[in-house]
């Protein structure tokens, strides 16, 4: 299932998308694949300000090998701890009601996750396909995924100034 995966995700290297493209996939680890997912420039010269953002998908087969489950983690910032308690907690409490659903209507969901000592932000989502449906068929929900994961940064709440994202810098 690994080799369909990469062949999948590889055949969309090369799509014309209106806002994201697939740029890349690598094997992160076992079951894991690194996906570089950057945005469609507007105009010549526009800066890649996905480029510290790293995407996982992640991926099971279900022991019964008919159904594939697909997580997508999208890291994208980190949570400014510096800030007053009281001002992090009332925007976590904000981020909370925004993460209703999904996160600003967008099929993903507001995580975090710590590493070396950072509190991590991530998108997420999961996805549950069906071991025969045909590569295009899964080729075309993951181009919607990636579209959705897209349109979770088209919205930006200024108020939660502790959501640091990696484009904004120290």
């Amino acid at each position: 299932m690994k080799d369909r995966l990469f062949k999948i995700l590889r055949s969309m290297v090369d799509d014309d998308p209106l806002l994201f493209r697939v740029a890349s996939v690598e094997e992160f680890d076992e079951g894991v694949l690194e996906i570089s997912i950057v945005p469609h420039p507007l105009d010549e010269g526009d800066d890649n300000w996905f480029s510290d953002h790293r995407t996982f998908v992640r991926f099971d087969v279900f022991s019964d090998g008919q159904k594939l489950s697909l997580n997508i983690e999208h890291v994208w910032g980190w949570l400014d701890t510096d800030l007053p308690a009281g001002d992090v907690g009332a925007q976590m409490i904000q981020a909370f009601k925004e993460n209703t659903r999904t996160w600003h209507a967008s099929g993903y969901f507001l995580g975090m996750r710590e590493y070396d000592g950072t509190n991590l932000l991530t998108l997420n989502c999961s996805n549950c396909f069906l071991t025969r449906w045909s590569d295009e068929d899964i080729r075309e929900l993951l181009r919607q995924r990636i579209f959705e994961l897209g349109s979770a940064f088209m919205t930006y709440d200024p108020s939660l100034t502790a959501f640091r994202n990696y484009y904004e810098g120290e």
